[in-house]
């Protein structure tokens, strides 16, 4: 697992779109919703932008 530090926690859907359009790197998690499309994007975006930030280390 890498170690991907959490940047913000996301309650509503419409604003993990909206971090996704804007491409702001933003996490969103709740126990009681299951992973969307979009998060799984976000979450690729994320990795990504983590892998980016650590090679310029």
């Amino acid at each position: 697992m890498l170690p991907l530090p959490v940047l913000a926690v996301l309650p509503e859907e419409n604003r993990v779109k909206e971090a996704l359009e804007a491409e702001i790197p933003l996490v969103a998690r709740d126990k009681e919703c299951e992973f969307t499309d979009e998060m799984e994007e976000l979450v690729k975006f994320l990795v990504k932008y983590w892998e980016k930030e650590e090679s310029r280390r």
